[in-house]
């Protein structure tokens, strides 16, 4: 009984840790504040979204997607280990 109850408690604060951290990721949505009449705003088009879309090799072909947010001069952010079909590499953990 002592095992179970000791999990229970580790899963209870694990919950308590979780509903935290949301509770403050909704606090700072809110306070990004609204856009007046936003449900009027029209849809975003494909040629608006293009800034935000980069070309990549994946094991697919060329990808056309969603550019990562973090733009940094000195660190750019990547992907190191492209999108490949299942069955592509053995099943292990990739080197360091």
């Amino acid at each position: 009984m002592v095992g179970s109850r000791s999990r229970g408690d580790a899963f209870g604060a694990l919950d308590a840790q979780t509903r935290t951290q949301l509770q403050e990721d909704l606090l700072r949505l809110w306070n990004l504040g609204r856009i007046d009449n936003g449900f009027a705003q029209a849809d975003l088009k494909a040629d608006g979204a293009e800034p935000f879309m980069e070309d990549v090799p994946s094991g697919f072909g060329a990808l056309h997607a969603v550019r990562h947010s973090a733009i940094l001069s000195k660190t750019p952010a990547y992907w190191a280990r492209p999108a490949v079909p299942l069955g592509t590499d053995k099943a292990k953990w990739p080197a360091r």
